[in-house]
């Protein structure tokens, strides 16, 4: 983003001998960060040169499940990113868009709970026997979400755990400079609507998500954790 550079470069000026110089560089930082809603510090902790990318984490499909518009849209928040549904003429495909090295731990996340939850759910629908197709279909689909549901909650307290004792204003307010970069091309977020057809579905895949080792989908190793912002 242009102001969050030129905040910089001001803050960069505020270091300067020359007293005059780096008290006007210093007030007309503050005021720009006023006038964008920001705060200096988390314009400092932006590392310099880190860019806002679109990563992709879907191909091209013509319609994409809501399980994984799910998983997608919660893992960007947690991550400070924004999850977009890209729409082109016939197919869409899902990106998340953040600094780079966040949008880059979210797509890590979000490849490895993608290959879990199919197969947990291919192993749960061959105890099942429905003698309507569409009802099988409708199970399915109420299923996956709760083991979604299950996942995002203990991928949530993996996060929290790894954030205890960062105060609030260490913290990087990444996710409105994220807003901010998307309004200049008229993107939003946006928020999905479910309708719970299947209640019994949904609370089996919730119990089933407690198969999935969180814990090797948010650690590359034990001693680098992915949950920690860097």
């Amino acid at each position: 983003m242009k102001v969050i550079d030129r905040i910089k470069k001001l803050l960069a000026l505020s270091n300067s001998p020359n007293e005059n110089e780096a008290a006007s560089a210093l007030a007309k930082a503050m005021d720009l960060c006023s006038e964008h809603n920001l705060s200096l510090e988390s314009v400092k902790a932006i590392p310099d040169g880190e860019a806002i990318t679109h990563r992709d984490i879907s191909g091209a499909r013509t319609k994409t499940p809501k399980w994984e518009k799910l998983l997608a849209a919660s893992l960007a928040k947690m991550f400070n990113c924004v999850c977009l549904n890209s729409r082109g003429i016939y197919k869409e495909r899902l990106q998340v868009v953040g600094y780079s090295s966040d949008s880059e731990i979210c797509a890590y996340v979000y490849d490895f709970l993608h290959n879990q939850i199919p197969k947990i759910t291919r192993e749960h629908m061959k105890t099942k026997h429905f003698r309507k197709s569409y009802r099988r279909d409708a199970y399915r689909k109420d299923f996956m979400r709760g083991v979604v549901l299950s996942v995002l909650a203990k991928a949530r307290k993996t996060f929290n755990k790894t954030h205890q004792g960062e105060s609030t204003g260490l913290i990087v307010r990444r996710l409105h400079l994220v807003n901010e970069y998307l309004k200049e091309f008229g993107a939003e977020d946006y928020e999905l609507n479910f309708k719970d057809r299947r209640k019994d579905a949904l609370y089996a895949g919730y119990s089933a998500g407690d198969k999935v080792d969180i814990r090797r989908g948010v650690y590359k190793s034990d001693r680098n954790p992915i949950f920690l912002n860097t």
